[in-house]
C-alpha cells in the first residue's frame, strides 16, 4: 500500500503474471473491498511490480475505481431506454464507450487504451443484495482485458470433468476463462490444465437420467450466447475465434439439472 495515499494495487491471478490490475483508493470504500477482491482472484502486489508491468507489457490494463461523484451516481442510477432490454448496457461515444450496470457502477473504456475509470458506490463488493451484479461488473473487465491475450471467459462454474455454463445470474456472477494458448482452465479456485477430455456441460430441466452430446455446431451457439466479453457490435472478431477453436476441442454435454449439485460459495 502507497502510504502517502491509501492506493491499493490489486493485479488478476497474479501467479501467472496476467497484465490486469485494479488500482483503488481504499478509504473510499467499505473495509472488506480487499476481502471481494481476494475472493476473485486479485491479490495486492507493490509499486515496484506494477509499474515494471506497466514499462514491460503493453497489453496491461489498469481499472482506476473511483467512489462515483453525484453527476456519476445520478447517471449509474437514472432510467434510461435500454434500461428494459437488462441491468447491463454499452454506450459508444467518440474515441471511447461508456459500460453502465444500472445502480452499481459505470466504467469509461477503450480496448486500445490502458487505463479504464469506473466510478461506483461505496458499499461496492459489500451490498450482499448487490454482489452478483459487483462480480458481473469486474468480470467484464477482465474479459476486456484477457481477449486479447488469447483467453476467453464464460459464465458458470468448474466441475472435475470441465466446467458447466449458465447465464450469469445462475452462475451468481462467477466466471471462468480459457486461455487456449497456454491450455489453462482459469476460476475463483485457481489454475488448471486444460485436458484433452474437457467437457462442457449444458444443463436441462427435462432431462432425468442421460448425457446427451452436442456438435460442435451446437456447442458454439451454446458458447457464444454465454460468453462474458460484453459489446456494442456483439464479440470481436478475436472473441469469435477463440470460442469457435474450443468448440472444436472441447465435448459438450447436456446433463440433468436435478443431478448436478451446485458448490456452496466461496
Amino acid at each position: 500500500m502507497d502510504a502517502n495515499n491509501d492506493f491499493v494495487i490489486l493485479q488478476y491471478q497474479q501467479e501467472l503474471n496476467l497484465p490486469v490490475f485494479i488500482k483503488l483508493e481504499v478509504n473510499q470504500f467499505y473495509p472488506n473491498i480487499i476481502s471481494f477482491f481476494n475472493k476473485l482472484n486479485f491479490s495486492e502486489v507493490t509499486k515496484d511490480a506494477f509499474d515494471n508491468s506497466v514499462k514491460e507489457n503493453f497489453k496491461t490494463k489498469i481499472l482506476n475505481i473511483e467512489l462515483a461523484s453525484n453527476r456519476v451516481s445520478h447517471q449509474i442510477e437514472y432510467m434510461i431506454d435500454s434500461d428494459r432490454f437488462g441491468s447491463e448496457s454499452i454506450v459508444p461515444k467518440e474515441g471511447y464507450q461508456v459500460y453502465r450496470y444500472k445502480s452499481a457502477a459505470m466504467i469509461i473504456f477503450s480496448l486500445g487504451a490502458r487505463e479504464w475509470t469506473m466510478g461506483c458506490l461505496s458499499d461496492f463488493g459489500n451490498d450482499e443484495s448487490r454482489l452478483t451484479a459487483h462480480k458481473v461488473i469486474i468480470n467484464r473487465f477482465i474479459s476486456w482485458s484477457l481477449s486479447g491475450l488469447g483467453i476467453v471467459g464464460f459464465w458458470g462454474v468448474p466441475v472435475d470433468e470441465g466446467m458447466v455454463v449458465m447465464k450469469a445470474g445462475e452462475s451468481l456472477g462467477e466466471a471462468i476463462f480459457i486461455d487456449l494458448i497456454n491450455k489453462n482452465i482459469i476460476s475463483i479456485e485457481g489454475v488448471k490444465p486444460l485436458k484433452s477430455n474437457f467437457k462442457i456441460i449444458r444443463l436441462s430441466s427435462t432431462l432425468t437420467d442421460r448425457n446427451i452430446r452436442m456438435n460442435s455446431e451446437e456447442l458454439l451457439g451454446f458458447l457464444s450466447s454465454y460468453c462474458t466479453y460484453f459489446d456494442f457490435s456483439g464479440p470481436s472478431v478475436a472473441v469469435r475465434q477463440l470460442i469457435r477453436n474450443l468448440s472444436k476441442i472441447a465435448f459438450g454435454l447436456i446433463h440433468p439439472q436435478e443431478k448436478f449439485q451446485p458448490r456452496v460459495e466461496i
